[in-house]
């Protein structure tokens, strides 16, 4: 009796294998072979803000295809094979790595302007598909920059010529604390400090360890550059209006907890895939208040 019961746990157990290799499998290749074929890497750096972007894709343009559900991106990318053909005239873009530790809902690809009409119909017209839309580089956002040799965070305006090399001083002489100006101080007294509220800060990224934050719970990065650290100065600049604890200088939410999204890359460049993942996780994690700081 056990060694029936064991035969029939292997016939079963090797018929669900036959058919998950089958689901994996498209034209005899499996799912992450496909994935690892149809990926290009990141975008080069000549695309982050070196070379405008008509120059650039001369030869194809990037799409974001939103599905109807959330799967993993290699499923997405198999998916793809099946109703676009082969990836001949299409890539698929590779994204943060963080991005690919989640389901998600859309992928970016790479059209061959020349051959890619016939594919972008197909993907258009199916019904697994929400959305086809143009890949957004946003690149007109020119805030303030922190100099490499000032470790004290003072920053440069770039809002014209007449101000360019302007040093503003965050704690000059006689700031008045706006958190006090505007009553902030009344509604600490009455335990309203941002406690136990998670707030995400999609920016420049925040300077490790820096002393005015009390909570900063995690930075991530979903730039193609591998670093979590603030290069520009914005987005620590933004993450102190909010939750800053310097004593000149104080936040609206002083105990909130601080979650740093780095969006934008040392070119303050981005993209809309980007923003989409770093949303995507933002939901994963069950963030409650978001700032965006797009320009």
């Amino acid at each position: 009796m056990p060694s029936q019961r064991l035969y029939i746990f292997r016939t079963f157990l090797l018929l669900f294998c036959a058919f998950g290799r089958q689901a994996l499998e498209v034209n005899g290749d499996t799912r992450d072979g496909i994935f690892r074929r149809c990926t290009i890497h990141a975008r080069s750096e000549a695309e982050n803000g070196n070379t405008p972007t008509d120059e650039l894709n001369v030869s194809s343009e990037d799409y974001i295809v939103q599905f109807t559900s959330y799967k993993n991106i290699s499923d997405h990318v198999a998916f793809l094979i099946q109703i676009a053909g082969e990836c001949d005239k299409w890539s698929n873009l590779a994204r943060s790595t963080l991005a690919t530790r989640f389901p998600t809902d859309f992928v970016v690809i790479r059209v061959n302007r020349e051959l890619g009409d016939s594919t972008l119909k197909s993907i258009q017209e199916n019904d697994g598909v929400r959305s086809l839309l143009k890949e957004r580089q946003i690149d007109s956002r020119k805030i303030f920059s922190v100099e490499d040799d000032d470790p004290g965070g003072s920053a440069s305006v770039d809002v014209g010529e007449e101000v360019q090399g302007h040093q503003r001083q965050i704690f000059a002489k006689g700031l008045i604390s706006i958190t006090k100006y505007t009553g902030a101080d009344v509604l600490w007294k009455r335990g309203h400090t941002g406690a136990g509220v998670k707030v995400a800060v999609f920016d420049t990224g925040i300077r490790k360890k820096h002393s005015s934050f009390r909570n900063v719970r995690e930075r991530t990065d979903w730039t193609d550059e591998d670093t979590l650290d603030d290069h520009i100065g914005h987005g620590t600049f933004v993450a102190g209006l909010i939750a800053s604890t310097h004593s000149q200088c104080a936040g609206f939410a002083p105990d909130a907890d601080i979650y740093a999204f780095r969006v934008f890359n040392r070119k303050q460049v981005s993209f809309t895939s980007w923003f989409l993942d770093a949303f995507n996780y933002a939901m994963q994690i069950g963030i409650d208040v978001l700032n965006l700081s797009i320009g």
